[in-house]
């Protein structure tokens, strides 16, 4: 919808043109507004002055025979023979007592009020039709209401020409005064289409368009020598008919809607409303004070000009609504005003009355309405910016509480990307502790079966917190429990040690802490239900082997498994870039240090700290290890099995043994994959004795032969009941089991397990060796 540039330049063009041609008539001459006619003698003589004009401060007076305009007679002028009124003249010669007199206007000044503020509502309608064409160019109806505006504009342009009886500014403002409500309609139109499902065909509108195109050049043929006080009378009336067709228009369409969407639609009901109480404000006044009476009377009960300038209520108040956007808000931003204009009554009154008390001698009865009346809307107007310039102040009135609020949006933002707890400590937690200057902090889940997770940032001891959970002591300052969730599964606390500056928070920080408690309770529930479908998937791809599934069950349980081998690598990565890289440097830095060292103790001290970080670097590599077991690929699956078992007997409180049997290069032939797999269950098997076995020994077998790849597995720890394993719930060990048996299956293997309370655990597991898992 949006014009070509070169139709936009001669737009510019043309109105740059009319407004010289407009301002050289406006300025040239003031508005004299005589009304004539002619007497039986065939004399013109003045039927009357209109009320805005300075006729009558020049001394004419109704009955006053018109003798000669410039000199010559008056059925030569052109306003007098087009419209029957006298403009655009310097001098006039009247006959008033038998005595002629010589009236001039060059002295008295051209422009006046009415110029000054059509002036005024050009410049304003045409900034406002500017800003909607270019700001909201997307939104056809803000480009339409540029056009109303636009209207709007080049009539109050040609107001001033219009009235001092210029042809071409008078058939300009009636063309466009026929028009403005055609262009409402089709913007009405155009704007509940795009607001609603309403859709109204706009077809029609360009034979409503040929018929304004039609009236158009009509009005042309007043610029034709014979053109006369008839033929204007003729357009002048059915300019005011078409214009009173277009505003009925419109009220029947709001109707129209208004019963369409009463019942159904609470926001567009509203919007109805309120397109309803703007037309009739804009529309009225001119239409029922102005048009209509000239029509069925020939007189005006409100003169056009006063009338005329309610039409700028329709478009102002749906141009601020489209470009604030806050078309919603219309309602609340009345009912706001209302709220403060009744607030302001009260302190009005009192200021008010101390003003009389003070001032009794010169208090007036007109002073003291004019005293509140001002009082009234200053403390109305205060009251309702107050929030507005509270907001932009904020970060000097109240700083503490602009930082609180600076907080909470960048909790509230991070929340909604954190999908693990590692996650939830690294970003939120950490932000809490420093936003309230706590020593530290802790999220602590308490589980229905009693096991307690705990995840904490800044200094807390989270071995106190766990027993202060078990024995329930929170009676001292030290620490501070809030409750964030209760669940019939699990119960969720934020702890918090006392602050840095040993006070208590204060009103502010404590509404700030319900705020992201509210906020932590529905991350914590979002964070629970993606453990639990993460369990139920690790149950699932546990359960059906591939035998008995479709291809999509292989495909899900490979896809699983490569997803988490690639966050393993990940963080491995991480670890060895980052962190272990950072070791190094600072290794290097204490080493240099220490050659520089002359006394003995500092030397032992460095020598300490360095064996202390050499033993940290270790547990991280085989860190890394653990995740990523690139010697899988360099050294082959028994030698890397043997470096696991070697690392783990040097590190743990038990003995391993670990022993092959049979072809080994069965085992090594195996592709990539199959190798992976079974390094993993066996490294989960030794993780699960380390958490919850309490052996002293394992026994580790590895035997291939032609056909498959046997894995045993025995130890002398506590054992557990089977018929436990299968009650899965979240935050409850055992989800290893069921990642084991996942990769079994996977590889279309057995998984068998024998255990007992007090009588260890015994699994086999049995790999068929076939052709697609060779290298």
């Amino acid at each position: 919808m949006k014009i070509n540039k070169k139709w936009m330049i001669l737009f510019l063009i043309v109105i740059i043109f009319l407004q010289v041609a407009f301002l050289k008539v406006a300025y040239r001459y003031p508005y004299l507004g005589i009304l004539v006619e002619q007497n039986a003698n065939h004399q013109w003589y003045i039927a009357g002055l209109e009320k805005i004009s300075i006729g009558e401060k020049l001394g004419f007076q109704e009955k006053d025979i018109v003798v000669a305009i410039d000199g010559q007679d008056p059925s030569k002028h052109s306003t007098v023979k087009n419209y029957y009124s006298i403009e655009q003249a310097d001098s006039i010669t009247i006959l008033r007592d038998g005595k002629e007199v010589v009236f001039s206007t060059k002295e008295y000044a051209t422009s006046m009020t009415i110029d000054i503020l059509s002036l005024v509502g050009e410049i304003f309608a045409f900034i406002f039709a500017y800003f909607l064409y270019t700001r909201i160019s997307n939104s056809k109806s803000a480009v339409m209401l540029s056009f109303v505006f636009s209207n709007i504009a080049l009539i109050f342009m040609a107001i001033g020409a219009s009235t001092r009886a210029d042809v071409l500014a008078k058939g300009i403002t009636m063309i466009l005064v026929a028009c403005l409500p055609f262009v409402f309609l089709h913007f009405l139109i155009l704007f509940f289409k795009e607001k609603s499902s309403f859709s109204m065909p706009t077809y029609f509108m360009k034979y409503v368009y040929m018929v304004l195109s039609f009236f158009t050049f009509i009005q042309a043929i007043m610029f034709l020598p014979y053109a006369n006080i008839q033929y204007y009378l003729t357009i002048y009336y059915g300019t005011m008919f078409i214009f009173v067709l277009g505003f009925s228009s419109n009220i029947i369409l709001l109707i129209y809607l208004y019963n369409k969407y009463r019942k159904t639609n609470d926001y567009l009901f509203t919007v109805i409303k309120t397109v309803i109480i703007a037309l009739t404000i804009s529309f009225f006044p001119l239409v029922f004070l102005t048009f209509i009476p000239r029509i069925v009377f020939q007189q005006e009960l409100a003169f056009s000009y006063y009338s005329g300038w309610f039409v700028l209520v329709f478009p102002v108040v749906f141009g601020y609504l489209i470009m604030s956007k806050q078309l919603y808000d219309l309602d609340i931003i009345l009912r706001r005003i209302y709220s403060t204009a009744v607030i302001s009554i009260l302190p009005s009154v009192v200021l008010v009355a101390v003003n009389y008390f003070i001032f009794q001698k010169d208090a007036s009865a007109k002073h003291l309405v004019i005293s509140f009346t001002t009082t009234m809307v200053v403390l109305t107007f205060v009251t309702y910016s107050l929030e507005y310039f509270a907001t932009r102040l904020e970060k000097v009135m109240f700083p503490r509480k602009y930082h609180l609020q600076n907080s909470l949006k960048k909790i509230a933002t991070d929340l909604g990307s954190i999908t693990n707890f590692r996650e939830l400590k690294d970003i939120v937690l950490v932000d809490i502790v420093d936003t309230l200057q706590v020593f530290g902090g802790a999220i602590v889940i308490q589980y229905a079966s009693g096991n307690l997770e705990i995840i904490s940032e800044g200094n807390i001891d989270e071995k106190e917190v766990k027993r202060r959970f078990i024995s329930n002591e929170w009676f001292d300052s030290e620490y501070t429990r809030t409750l964030i969730k209760g669940h019939e599964e699990y119960i969720s606390y934020l702890v918090m040690t006392k602050k840095k500056t040993n006070t208590f928070m204060n009103r502010e920080e404590n509404q700030w802490l319900n705020l992201i408690i509210s906020y932590l309770s529905v991350s914590l529930e979002n964070l629970y239900l993606i453990r639990k479908l993460n369990m139920k998937l690790l149950e699932l791809a546990s359960e059906l082997p591939n035998q008995e599934g479709s291809s999509d069950y292989v495909w899900f349980r490979k896809t699983m498994f490569d997803l988490q081998e690639k966050e393993r690598t990940r963080i491995a990565t991480d670890l060895h870039d980052t962190t272990m890289q950072d070791i190094f440097f600072v290794q290097r830095k204490l080493k240099n240090l220490q050659k520089q060292m002359l006394n003995p103790d500092d030397h032992r001290l460095l020598k300490d700290i360095l064996n202390h970080l050499e033993l940290i670097n270790m547990n991280l590599r085989q860190c890394c290890f653990e995740l990523n077991p690139y010697l899988l690929k360099n050294i082959g699956l028994v030698r890397a099995l043997q470096n696991l078992v070697d690392t783990e007997s040097g590190i743990g409180d038990y003995e391993i043994q670990f022993s092959t049997e049979g072809k080994t290069t069965a085992m090594e032939n195996l592709d990539y994959d199959a190798k992976r797999h079974i390094f993993r269950v066996i490294q989960e098997l030794i993780t699960n004795a380390k958490k919850h076995s309490q052996a002293s020994k394992l026994f580790i077998q590895l035997r291939a032969s032609g056909e498959e790849v046997v894995i045993h597995y025995e130890d002398d720890g506590v054992g557990f009941q089977q018929e436990l394993a299968g009650r899965k719930t979240v935050g409850r060990s055992g989800m290893g089991i069921e990642q084991m048996k996942g990769r079994v299956l996977h590889l279309n293997g057995n998984f068998k397990m024998d255990t007992m309370s007090g009588k260890g655990v015994e699994v086999t597991i049995h790999i068929p060796i076939k052709e697609g898992l060779l290298t």
